[in-house]
């Protein structure tokens, strides 16, 4: 299962999802998941996640450098990344995650 959250409070994020979706959706089967700050129970996400499963976060980092370490130790090269904003990318540093990262440039472009 590809599992696609986006930051559901603005365009960026949900064009990014969209995006993000059309990429995929012929690779199998696709779930996405419009998430907002503090409005996620991340032990809930993560317990979701099966073998095989791709995460892909759009416009949306889960809050706090450990549990995108936690995500990234248990998916590995099935977990991506994609993000503008400079505070999380700055904090997140280089955790060795597949996808894109840029700021200046909006989710959806990236």
């Amino acid at each position: 299962m590809n599992i696609i959250y986006y930051h559901k409070s603005d365009n960026d994020g949900k064009a990014s999802g969209a995006i993000i979706y059309k990429a995929v959706k012929e690779k199998g089967p696709c779930k996405l998941k419009g998430l907002d700050y503090g409005e996620y129970d991340f032990d809930e996400e993560f317990n979701s996640w099966g073998e095989g499963d791709v995460v892909y976060l759009a416009d949306f980092c889960f809050q706090g450098k450990g549990y995108m370490e936690k995500a990234f130790e248990k998916l590995k090269d099935r977990f991506i990344y994609i993000d503008h904003h400079k505070t999380a990318i700055d904090e997140l540093g280089d955790l060795g995650v597949q996808g894109l990262r840029e700021v200046g440039v909006a989710a959806c472009r990236l």
